[in-house]
């Protein structure tokens, strides 16, 4: 699972809700927490609307290690930080940070003008480009023990590789799963692809009801079938899945990736990449 879970914090009330998220997952896991403040060397004239570029480093490590302080003394977590000066765009270095064995939680207060929704905010490009999961936490959503996930695909071979990454996920946190498969259309082929789905997925997961079941949503309007269907599970988390260097079918995933992190949603939405 999970060795390390790296929290990107501008210090604004969205990051300081996710740095208390990340400690509560830090210490439920067993993980240890990074805090990473990022100043980017970018002159503000070249830096687009929206995106932050923090105080003076020695601000920013000040401000940094009372965070640190207090999230030791709150939680008991095995945590460090570092304040990262980069002359690299801010989400480009904080994409970086991340390895295979990390988790990033990220802060989100939902996009906050055209400019961010048209062209997506800080934190969605963080997750086209970060080389770990990335876990999006609403800046009103406190912890809640993870117990009840929904997890949302359409039909791949390549999903297998993130059920995996899923069963490990449920054998830490002990939580249930509803995976969703998503279909524009209710066919008979969509339907011989839903069962070849729950086929793998059982595989994959296991078949015991009370932890693993399925579900299906036949919409045009996939961002608002999966935020209305999540609103209405009582669910702890979302799960998507962001798949790389495959154009065609990305389209698709982008889409609702980035509809799911720009919109101010009102829960945790954790995506993988395959």
């Amino acid at each position: 699972m999970y060795k390390r879970i790296i929290c990107p914090t501008d210090f604004s009330n969205a990051a300081n809700n996710a740095v208390e998220y990340a400690a509560n997952l830090a210490k439920e896991l067993d993980a240890r927490l990074h805090l990473l403040n990022v100043k980017s060397l970018i002159s503000s004239g070249s830096v687009p609307a929206g995106v932050w570029v923090g105080p003076d480093a020695e601000i920013a490590s000040d401000l940094l290690k009372k965070t640190h302080d207090v999230t030791l003394e709150t939680f008991g977590v095995d945590c460090t930080y570092e304040v990262d000066v980069t002359r690299k765009a801010i989400d480009k270095e904080i994409s970086e940070a991340g390895g295979a064995d990390d988790l990033m939680v990220m802060g989100t207060d939902g996009a906050d003008s055209l400019f961010e929704y048209f062209f997506g905010t800080h934190t969605y490009h963080v997750i086209k480009n970060a080389k770990c999961p990335v876990l999006v936490v609403p800046e009103h959503k406190p912890y809640e023990k993870i117990e009840k996930i929904v997890a949302a695909w359409d039909y791949s071979r390549r999903n297998e590789l993130s059920l995996s990454e899923i069963k490990l996920f449920l054998d830490t946190t002990g939580a249930s799963i509803t995976l969703v498969h998503i279909s524009k259309k209710d066919t008979d082929i969509s339907n011989d692809v839903y069962n070849a789905f729950k086929e793998r997925a059982v595989q994959a997961l296991g078949a015991d009801p009370n932890r693993v079941s399925f579900d299906r949503i036949v919409s045009p309007d996939i961002t608002n079938s999966l935020s209305t269907y999540m609103n209405q599970s009582g669910a702890n988390l979302l799960v998507l899945t962001q798949y790389e260097h495959d154009w065609a079918t990305n389209l698709f995933r982008q889409s609702v990736v980035k509809n799911m992190t720009t919109i101010a949603a009102a829960y945790p939405t954790l995506i993988m990449h395959v």
